[in-house]
Order: structure tokens, then C-alpha cells, then sequence
């Protein structure tokens, strides 16, 4: 049995028939299992999907279960698992899956004579948009999103593959139908315009140039210096060997390090300076946005004049037709979050690297800058284990506003206070906040809340209870540090810390380790007195 959902959702036997599954709702159920796959669904998120609240049945959980029962029934007992107050996907194939695992495939073999092979095999998976008629459930949007970006990025790599052994002429009315389809993504057009040169048809290719400089023009962008250079280079007569496969502004892009509903984070190589940057890329689902257009560069200007050494330092940015591009220092020794899953990280261990973060966060706080998504996976380590904010949340405001769902799926939930969960205003003290359950799950190696197994179970806890105190479970610490913790993740902004340096202080004093808050130096208790400047040992570390 296979489920489908690169297309209308279904199922479909080993000879490729359709499996019954009696009616539309064991469908919308299937899809939002299948969008969840990485992971239970409460019972509570799937009612209130299955059923808008005038439609509500008498005995909701009744009818739940009959549905499951009839997933059970047509794909096997194995199709869906039971948890305690959840569902999830069980021991299924889907094509997701296969899709998945080609694109892998084919990044891995990437310069292979078999490689658009293996793109051409991803891309015969889809039948349709992902997730057909479902694909608007609050749930399933952001799998569907980031399914259909895969889906672009496999197409264009498909057409570099084919235009790389020659086959342009072949190709002309596949790369059509993209450009029809994305028309603002510019590798297409840049592929567009290459399969049309090589074809001998250059007037056709400067013409497809000149439309979609036209086309940006309506929402305020011009084409990229790379897209001009092509368009040179055609209506001089030199014939591009290849489309869209590019450097970035002189970026010379290497692997993928991670993605989330929002972004993708690829390592690359600076060659005119010979340094290793990270790049991120916006989404275009988020790029394109008007909002988006409006505050991006004015944010990240100001995030990129915050200068600290315990801040990961934003080097470019540049926004151009589907994309935004952040291109930030690469550090090589992981994240927080990454020391969190080897295990609860020691007092003595975690007390400066707070500090640290502290400290930064000081800085941007006095530029006017709120990071807005402070957690473990943002706290950047270099080679010896010191600490870097990182990805402050440029787009994090604009993000929640587009996409709540989207947004409140990727975790950064569990760190964000009451008011931030409220989509009210925020200021300082909502980092003081994520920072505190920061420390928290490092002490403990677990979140405060992590038996709650929907999310809206997860946000009446977080906006209503205290957190656990960290002694229950790790009685060797010292009880001052509850102090602290409780404090710092206090319900009300007026309640907590307000700044980080009160809060690593306390911290600090709390844990014994009173010289480690010597770390935190007397410019950056008063974040008015300038910029903090790098010792001997950061600008070392830095030029490493």
C-alpha cells in the first residue's frame, strides 16, 4: 500500500489501483497524518481540523475513531498508530517518502551522468499540487509549502542536468510551462533564455528578458546582475553553456546545512576573500510578500550594524525576484540544541555561554533590536565552544502574520512569552523570557512542557502555568537557580528580568559561579556606554 499526496490525497495498492477509503473525511484525515508524519497529531488538533465548529458532531472523538478505523480497515491495522491523546502516521509507504529520497539522491550525485535521472524520477511522482483540495488545512500548509519549493528547486535542477549533456532543443516546452507557472522565479527565465539562445533563437531570448524585467517592474525589483550578464552575453552573440545553476553575487554555494517552512541554510564559499559564509534564502512564499518587501531591508540593515563578539555577524543581504538572501559567518561547532541532545549541559559549562548570549543580546536590545526567536537552535558554537546569537528574526514578525501555523509548528513556540503567543507587541523582556526556558531545557535536557502532545494543550501551559522547577528533576542543583528561572520566565513582561544582564548575573550568583560574571563587562551592563570591543582571543578566534 502506498499514500499519495503529490496530488489529490489517496491510496493505492502494490499494482498501482486506487484503495477505497469511504469517504471524505478518512481522506482529510489521511492528509493531515501524513503532513505530520515527523510526528504525533493531538486529538484535539485533528478535531478541530476535521470540522469547522457549526459542523462539530455530538460525539466528535466517536466519529474520530471510526474514521481511523476506516484508514485501518482499507491500508492495514499498521496505518495509524494510537498514542496517549494522539495519532500518527504508522508503518506506511508514501510518496513523500520517495520524493524525499530522490532529491537526496540526486544532491549527492550532483556533476553524475545519472543525475537527471534521478530528478526526472522525483519529479514523475506529482500528479498535482501537493495535497490537492487539502492542502489549505492549518496543518497541512506548511508540509505543502515546503513540497511544492522541493518541487521547483528539483524542476530547475532537472533542467541544468539536461541542459548541461545537451539537450536544449528538447527541452524548450518543459522550461515554457515553468516560466508560465513560476514567473517571477528567476532561474527559470534564466533557463528560458538559454535553451532559446542555444536553440538559435537569441531575439526570442532578449525578448523573455525584457518581459520579465517588465514584470518585476510592477512590484518594484529589477533582475539580478546575473540575469543582466546572461542577457549581454545573448545579445552579444556569446551563447551561455548553462542556465541556471549560478554563484550567488560571488557566493559559491555548497551544501545544504538545513530548512525550515520559512528559509533553507546552504554553507558557502566567499572566493574573493576565500571565507566560509552561511547563506540563507527566504522562500519566496514569504519574499514576495508586500509586507515582507517593505521591512526586510530596513531590518536587516539595522541587524547588520550590531557589532559584537558574541553575535553572529550579518556580512550581505539583497532580496530579488521569489527569494531574500541573509549571508552571515559559518561556524563549524554547532549549536546549543545540538549539545543538548549528548545531554544536559553542566552548570559550569552553560553559565558563560549565557553570558555571552546575554551580552550580545544587550547590544542589539539598545540598537532598538528584539531577536524574537532566542532558543537553543539559534545559539551558535565555534570550535572551543564558545556562544553566537545567531538569525535574529527578520522575518519572524511578518512570518507569524502570513503563516501562524507554519510558524507555530517549527518549535519556536516553546520558547516565545505569553504576549508573543498572543500576537501582541514585544520588547525586550520577551528575550529575557526565551532565553530563561533556554537555560532551562540545557539544565534539564528537556523543555518545560514536554509531555503536552498538541499544540494547543502546549500554548494553555505556556501562557497560564509556571514552569516546572528545575530541582524536581535535578535535585544537585542549587534552589537558588530556580529563583532565578522563575523569575526570568515570569508571565508578565513587568515581572522578569529587564535586561539579560540582570538576568546572567543572577545566574551566575545563583549558581556559585559569581567570577563568571566578570565575563559580562561593565560596557555591557549599560548598554548606552557604545559597543563592546574584541579581546585578543575573539579577534583570534573570529580570523579563524
Amino acid at each position: 500500500m502506498q499514500v499519495r499526496v503529490l496530488g489529490p490525497v489517496d491510496a493505492v495498492d502494490g499494482d498501482g489501483n486506487n484503495v477505497a477509503l469511504r469517504g471524505p473525511m478518512p481522506v482529510r484525515l489521511l492528509a493531515i497524518l501524513v503532513a505530520g508524519r515527523r510526528g504525533s497529531v493531538g486529538i484535539d488538533d485533528l478535531v478541530a481540523e476535521l470540522w469547522p465548529v457549526e459542523e462539530l458532531p455530538v460525539k466528535p472523538m466517536a466519529a474520530l475513531r471510526t474514521y481511523v478505523a476506516r484508514i485501518r480497515s482499507a491500508l492495514g491495522p499498521e496505518a495509524v498508530v494510537t498514542g496517549t491523546g494522539t495519532y500518527a502516521l504508522g508503518s506506511i509507504e508514501t510518496d513523500v517518502a520517495r520524493f524525499d529520497d530522490l532529491i537526496e539522491r540526486a544532491r549527492r550525485s550532483s556533476g553524475s551522468p545519472t543525475v537527471a535521472d534521478l530528478w526526472r524520477q522525483a519529479l514523475d511522482l506529482w500528479r498535482g499540487p501537493a495535497f490537492g483540495e487539502h492542502a489549505d488545512l492549518d496543518s497541512v500548509r506548511p508540509e505543502a509549502n515546503r513540497l511544492e519549493e522541493l518541487r521547483a528547486e528539483a524542476t530547475e535542477a532537472w533542467f541544468d542536468a539536461r541542459l548541461a549533456r545537451g539537450e536544449a532543443r528538447e527541452m524548450a516546452a518543459d522550461v515554457d510551462r515553468a516560466v508560465s507557472e513560476f514567473p517571477l522565479r528567476e532561474g527559470f527565465r534564466a533557463q528560458q533564455m538559454t535553451v532559446l539562445a542555444r536553440a538559435g533563437r537569441p531575439a526570442e531570448a532578449l525578448r523573455a528578458f525584457q518581459e520579465f524585467r517588465v514584470d518585476l517592474t510592477e512590484i518594484g525589483l529589477e533582475p539580478s546582475n546575473r540575469l543582466a550578464e546572461l542577457d549581454r552575453q545573448i545579445a552579444e552573440g556569446d551563447v551561455p553553456r548553462s542556465g541556471a545553476r549560478r554563484t550567488l553575487r560571488g557566493y559559491e554555494l555548497g551544501e545544504r546545512l538545513g530548512e525550515g517552512a520559512f528559509a533553507v541554510v546552504y554553507s558557502a564559499n566567499q572566493a574573493s576573500v576565500g571565507r566560509a559564509v552561511a547563506i540563507k534564502q527566504i522562500r519566496g512564499t514569504l519574499a514576495d510578500q508586500p509586507e515582507f518587501i517593505r521591512q526586510f531591508e530596513a531590518e536587516a540593515n539595522l541587524v547588520a550594524r550590531l557589532e559584537h563578539p558574541h553575535i553572529v555577524p550579518l556580512y550581505d543581504y539583497w532580496r530579488e525576484p521569489g527569494s531574500a538572501y541573509l549571508v552571515m559567518r559559518y561556524l563549524n561547532g554547532g549549536s546549543l540544541s545540538g549539545r543538548i541532545l549528548e545531554g544536559a549541559v553542566p552548570l559550569g559549562e552553560l553559565v558563560p555561554l549565557i553570558g555571552q548570549v546575554a551580552a550580545g543580546l544587550q547590544v542589539a536590545h539598545a540598537a532598538g533590536v528584539i531577536h524574537r526567536d532566542v532558543k537553543p537552535a539559534n545559539i551558535l558554537l565555534d570550535r572551543i565552544g564558545n556562544a553566537y546569537l545567531s538569525d535574529f528574526g527578520i522575518a519572524a514578525e511578518e512570518a507569524e502574520r502570513l503563516d501562524p501555523e507554519a510558524w507555530l509548528s517549527n518549535g519556536s513556540p516553546a520558547y516565545a512569552p505569553p504576549e508573543q503567543l498572543r500576537r501582541e507587541v514585544v520588547g525586550p523582556t520577551a528575550d529575557v523570557y526565551a532565553l530563561g526556558i533556554t537555560t532551562y531545557e540545557a539544565l534539564t535536557g528537556r523543555l518545560p512542557f514536554p509531555v503536552e502532545t498538541t499544540m494547543a494543550g502546549l500554548l494553555q501551559r505556556q501562557l497560564n502555568d509556571p514552569i516546572p522547577l528545575v530541582r524536581s528533576s535535578h535535585p544537585d542543583l542549587p534552589a537558588a537557580i530556580d529563583t532565578v528561572l522563575q523569575r526570568a520566565t515570569a508571565k508578565h513582561p513587568d515581572d522578569r528580568y529587564q535586561t539579560p544582564i540582570e538576568f546572567a548575573t543572577d545566574l551566575a550568583n545563583a549558581a556559585g559561579l559569581e567570577g563568571e560574571a566578570q565575563l559580562i563587562r561593565p560596557e555591557d551592563r549599560n548598554p548606552y556606554k557604545g559597543l563592546r570591543a574584541f579581546d585578543e582571543a575573539d579577534a583570534a578566534d573570529f580570523a579563524g
